[in-house]
């Protein structure tokens, strides 16, 4: 019985502050905040119970739902938001297979061998792996098909933790408002209370709009962005590998994985 290559969780290099969020961050800094200071009452809109209730209502709520596993892909997740990271595109995969197909046309499947211990992506050195040990192309399938559902259900995770936060943060903001409220009238005796009390009422529902819709849903939709752009690379490297382990002709495997070129990549 044949073992199966061992696996190498995927290493992620990170690079440089990706300038796309330094530019929307900017944009959400000079038109919601810089709103607020034309106003001359910046401090107005500072409530340390007001935050205290949303972000830490919004994080136990998301800990009771999600796991400690989950929480800890989240916090992989927002690094890769974060930092430019190296991932493949699927032009330059298309072109590596292209000019890998040759060489294995011409020197058989060796050479793999090295090419799986340079190779830093995980899913591309056990494909190559898989062609060196001659595994049937349908075993082949049937591994790498297992390995992209198993990595896409974990980066589905990542995803699904921040639309929990940007599901929880409004509404611990009302859940914040309702407080305020109750202290308010319980404060209608004491002129002195009820501006503080209202402002907890009315800060802790800006909170709550503003952690969704500036960190959460916007972490989430450039999460699930990358998550279908890495599906694309994987079903190119897929084709490759089952073209290079039936050593097929580089014209053969160009026309196999013609179909991916027109997939629009993500930045």
């Amino acid at each position: 019985m044949r073992l199966l290559p061992r696996f190498r969780a995927p290493r992620i290099s990170y690079g440089q502050f990706d300038p796309s969020v330094a530019r929307g961050l900017a944009v959400c800094a000079l038109f919601i905040f810089g709103g607020m200071l034309l106003g001359g009452q910046g401090a107005s809109f500072i409530s340390l119970a007001g935050l205290a209730i949303v972000i830490g209502g919004t994080f136990g709520a998301t800990s009771i739902q999600h796991s400690s596993g989950d929480l800890a892909l989240a916090k992989e997740g927002f690094l890769e938001t974060l930092y430019r990271t190296s991932r493949p595109s699927i032009g330059e995969r298309v072109a590596y297979f292209t000019k890998l197909s040759k060489v294995v046309k011409r020197d058989g499947l060796m050479p793999l061998d090295r090419e799986a211990n340079r190779a830093t992506d995980s899913f591309l050195r056990l494909g190559l792996e898989l062609c060196v040990d001659r595994y049937a192309p349908e075993e082949i399938r049937q591994i790498l098909e297992n390995e992209m559902k198993s990595s896409y259900e974990r980066d589905l995770r990542k995803v699904s933790v921040f639309e929990s936060l940007g599901g929880y943060a409004p509404a611990m903001g009302l859940i914040g408002t309702l407080i305020g409220l109750v202290q308010m009238l319980h404060s209608l005796g004491d002129a002195a209370q009820v501006g503080p009390a209202m402002s907890v009422a009315l800060l802790t529902t800006l909170y709550g709009a503003l952690l969704a819709n500036i960190v959460f849903f916007p972490i989430a939709g450039k999460l699930r962005a990358q998550l279908e752009q890495a599906v694309h690379v994987k079903s190119v490297t897929l084709e490759g590998i089952l073209s290079v382990a039936q050593e097929e002709n580089s014209v053969v495997l160009g026309q196999r994985l013609q179909s991916f070129q027109s997939l629009q990549e993500v930045g």
